[in-house]
């Protein structure tokens, strides 16, 4: 969408099913003012190479944002301002290319529900905090936090459902992960 000359986020269902293989390029005075990937944005198209660092303002991938990408996706990056990636963002893409998803560069305080759900990850980086967290810095050791921070709102939905392949998520060094249920 653009406004005022500049551009802020990629519209709901903009690419939505064409055929899509790379993200769009944004001038260099543009970018620190693009923070939002609307809803279904770029559902169903054919990119593999993801790199979001490139966009260093974007904090938010909204619902369902990269959903059901054809193909294998082998790259996959995000810039330090990122804080959400909410419900469905990645799921039913193949993120097996990736491995191990390393988010430990970025703000992120919140994992929305099925947010990688048949995806093929192996494992997962987290940052080691979160400071621009509304109530402080994420305690990775509080199960409480990092429950709602994944999305977990008690009713056993978790982002990481049906994530047979995940075999791993680095927390850091955190002393007590036995109340931590995946």
């Amino acid at each position: 969408m653009c406004e005022q000359g500049y551009y802020e986020k990629v519209a709901q269902d903009a690419f939505r099913g064409s055929g899509l293989t790379s993200l769009p390029t944004l001038e260099a005075d543009m970018i620190d003012n693009f923070v939002e990937i609307d809803t279904n944005a770029f559902r169903d198209t054919a990119i593999t190479n993801i790199d979001l660092a490139y966009y260093t303002g974007l904090k938010y991938l909204k619902q369902g944002a990269f959903r059901d990408i054809r193909g294998v996706v082998t790259s996959l990056t995000f810039p330090p301002s990122l804080v959400d990636i909410h419900d469905y963002a990645f799921m039913g893409t193949n993120l097996s290319g990736i491995g191990t998803l390393d988010l430990s560069n970025t703000t992120i305080v919140y994992i929305g529900e099925d947010a990688f759900k048949d995806t093929g990850l192996t494992g997962l980086i987290l940052p080691l905090s979160c400071p621009n967290r509304p109530n402080g810095p994420l305690e990775i050791n509080d199960y409480a936090t990092f429950s709602r921070m994944i999305g977990n709102t008690g009713d056993d939905i978790s982002p990481f459902q049906d994530c047979t392949m995940l075999t791993s998520i680095h927390l850091g060094p955190a002393t007590d992960l036995s109340l931590i249920h995946i």
